[in-house]
């Protein structure tokens, strides 16, 4: 289950917490979009994670994301670290047993609250290593990486410079702060009592709202999902700058997620003619029948969606 050349790093890992010989099983975990190994590593004092991270590229570098995966283990907000070793790129923690998110106490509403308060606390924290000016300026970034990159044929991604450009002139940049810049259903673990969130590959510091965002984004089928997250992370009811702020930056991160994702198909995919992509009811019944399950084909649909969803929020 662990590649030759990680062996050695692996092992290490597993000392830093039980002996070897205490090992009873270690069980593969089915990931996310990340290019990461996870195990379940069962030993006779309990289960950890061990996480195997790729190779460093872009967004992609332990030696930024361990740093933030342990400032937000010390506040509480990620699963306690017990072994980061940047050069073999491997990070073992506790296992979080889960539950399903919709079992959290309160339902969904009341989820989307303490996703906003554990926002507010990461935000607290000393602020991560910077990657950009601000977060508009680095989604432009990768948006001409990904207009550039051959992925589409030409002019289709058009107005998407067009409705960036818009955001960005009319959106309140300032200060940034830590992030954890991908909080989705997959990266939020619910042990039965709180919430803990996982997966800091993506973590830097950037806007105040955009962790906010990702939020909305991720559970835009909740109602009043900008309230509730607003009103978790604020401690009171959101004003219409907040309300205002928030609907703008959900836009960018739309972008921003989606451009990140189709960075990694630029070489290996025909230029599409059009951008198309499933609904949201459409992209769920393909997972449900094992189409895009597990496959990079997944990454692709999503990040599409993402793109046609900021179209549709910026026709021009």
């Amino acid at each position: 289950m662990i590649a030759e050349d990680r062996r050695a790093g692996a092992l290490a890992a597993i000392a830093s917490v039980a002996n070897p010989s205490s090992v009873t099983a270690i069980t593969p975990l089915a990931g996310g979009a990340s290019a990461a190994s996870t195990l379940r590593i069962d030993t006779d004092s309990g289960p950890y994670l061990m996480r195997l991270d790729g190779v460093r590229e872009g967004f992609r570098d332990p030696r930024r994301s361990y740093l933030c995966l342990r400032a937000a283990a010390e506040a509480g907000i990620a699963p306690t670290v017990h072994h980061a070793d940047e050069a073999a790129a491997v990070v073992v923690t506790d296992f979080v047993k889960e539950r399903p998110l919709m079992a959290y106490p309160g339902g969904e509403s009341a989820l989307l609250r303490t996703l906003g308060e554990l926002i507010a606390t990461l935000q607290a924290t000393p602020r991560f290593p910077a990657v950009s000016a601000n977060l508009g300026t680095l989604t432009a970034a990768l948006l001409d990486i990904v207009r550039d990159g051959g992925l589409f044929g030409p002019g289709v991604l058009d107005g998407h410079v067009v409705g960036l450009a818009r955001i960005s002139a009319e959106y309140p940049w300032g200060p940034q702060v830590s992030a954890h810049n991908d909080v989705n259903p997959r990266n939020v673990l619910f042990d039965g009592e709180r919430p803990w969130l996982v997966d800091w590959e993506l973590a830097f510091r950037s806007d105040p709202f955009a962790d906010l965002a990702t939020v909305a984004n991720n559970f835009a089928e909740v109602p009043d999902v900008d309230a509730r997250v607003l009103e978790g992370w604020m401690g009171r009811s959101p004003d219409d700058d907040a309300r205002r702020r928030l609907e703008l930056m959900r836009d960018v991160q739309r972008l921003f997620s989606g451009c990140l994702l189709l960075a990694d198909f630029i070489g290996h995919r025909s230029p599409a003619t059009a951008l198309r992509a499933p609904t949201p009811d459409q992209f769920r019944a393909a997972i449900a029948r094992g189409q895009l399950r597990g496959t990079p084909e997944l990454r692709y649909v999503r990040a599409t969606m993402d793109l046609v969803a900021f179209t549709a929020a910026h026709p021009d």
